[in-house]
């Protein structure tokens, strides 16, 4: 049975934590973000990946919120987020 995770994400970076583990990545660490129609696909600098499903999110201004502190956080070049079809 996997454990629940908990995702927080604000000015230091983003940190998962569960009962097993509290891992914290800066946003110095992050080398690079992506958005797929269902995750949001983040790199780090040791070679590993966050994927966070976009079912995770609440709602749609939570989703926007979270790519607002991607945006403020990271180096432009470093993010590659889909197009708004309005």
């Amino acid at each position: 049975m996997k454990s629940k995770r908990t995702y927080t994400v604000n000015q230091e970076g983003i940190r998962i934590s569960s009962k097993k583990y509290d891992l914290i990545f800066n946003w110095n660490e992050i080398t690079a973000v992506f958005e797929y129609k269902n995750i949001f696909r983040i790199n780090t600098s040791s070679s590993q990946y966050i994927a966070i499903p976009k079912h995770f999110f609440h709602s749609e201004v939570e989703m926007n919120r979270f790519k607002e502190i991607i945006l403020k956080n990271t180096e432009t070049k470093k993010l590659k987020f889909k197009k708004d079809r309005h």
